[in-house]
């Protein structure tokens, strides 16, 4: 999907396989078997649960983009729909 990537933000994606912090992603891949995934809207001096966190507005709208264009390209791989309908 990082063609999803490049093509929500225009640039080559920093591909880092860690992540911190907690979600409740179990429920949904090991309990429902549903597949996940995360895309990060934070930049990166964000200082999470801080006093002095901060939130960068265009970041926010990159990362829905962002998750919009991945589950755009993984509906295009679907079997079921090989070409979402507009």
């Amino acid at each position: 999907m990082k063609e999803a990537i490049v093509a929500a933000r225009g640039v080559e994606p920093l591909l880092y396989p860690a992540m911190g912090g907690s979600l409740p992603d179990y429920v949904f891949t090991k309990i429902i078997g549903v597949p996940a995934f995360v895309i990060p809207y934070a930049n990166a001096d964000q200082a999470n649960h801080a006093p002095n966190e901060n939130f960068e507005v265009d970041l926010f709208i990159y990362g829905v983009r962002t998750g919009a264009a991945v589950l755009w390209g993984l509906a295009c791989l679907s079997s079921l729909h090989p070409e979402p309908r507009d």
